[in-house]
């Protein structure tokens, strides 16, 4: 691929030279960072509150494809508690699969790949232009293994282009939309959700400058105060 040749999505602060830095890169190599995540996790500040609360992101492999990705510190006793599932698959694109949380006194589960569709979140390569896609993927939620709602969660992906994101900071935005329509007594009909992700190439790391994800925002459409998190990022940490 010749950059130069690609008309690149940027938005206002960006130049084209900037935006195309990303065109076709590995998105695998921001998220999770295939290069770093076995040895170093994220660490930042959720801004949804205040004072900001330490915020942390970090990933285990489970196999060729599959990676989990868990929100409390590495060293924390709950420290595996909230997992999600996320996949690569060998059609090139990035998949959000189900989520775990064994926090409180049951294991809830949302599942979405009980069909084998999940939900679709990037493609492996951005060509620069903007790029969407939609669908619709089987939920299934549990408590303790017993299901307690079905339905559907509809669907849209999206990369929105290159953006100044602070002076000096520029990341790849991508977003995610979901409709999750469940029936069943101990969920809620209807709820929308959006979530909203950055992808940067020069985080600090022991290592040096570092791709990954730079900032993540977004939670329930519906409630009163949205986002539910507001995550910046500060750096990649080693692994304890």
């Amino acid at each position: 691929m010749t950059v130069a040749l690609v008309a690149v999505a940027v938005t206002s602060g960006v130049t084209p030279a900037q935006a195309a830095s990303f065109v076709g890169d590995d998105l695998q190599g921001y998220y999770p960072n295939s290069a770093l995540y076995q040895t170093e996790y994220l660490q930042g500040q959720n801004y949804v509150v205040s004072p900001p609360s330490y915020a942390v992101l970090w990933f285990e492999r489970q196999d060729q494809y599959t990676f989990l990705q868990h929100n409390f510190a590495p060293s924390d006793p709950k420290a595996r508690c909230h997992t999600d599932y996320l996949s690569w698959w060998p059609d090139h694109f990035l998949r959000y699969v189900k989520t775990v949380d064994s926090c409180g006194a049951q294991t809830t589960t949302i599942d979405y790949g009980t069909q084998g569709n999940p939900i679709i979140y990037l493609p492996d390569l951005w060509n620069g232009s903007t790029w969407s896609l939609s669908g619709s993927s089987p939920a299934v939620y549990t408590v303790d293994g017993l299901v307690e709602c079905t339905g559907t969660n509809r669907w849209s992906a999206q990369i929105l282009g290159v953006e100044e994101m602070a002076p000096g900071e520029f990341g790849l935005h991508w977003r995610s939309n979901q409709t999750l329509t469940l029936s069943g007594s101990a969920c809620a009909p209807t709820t929308h959700w959006q979530e909203d992700y950055w992808l940067v190439q020069d985080l600090p790391s022991p290592s040096g400058p570092q791709k990954g994800l730079k900032r993540t925002q977004g939670g329930d459409l519906d409630r009163s105060t949205y986002p539910d998190w507001n995550i910046w990022m500060d750096d990649w940490a080693g692994l304890p």
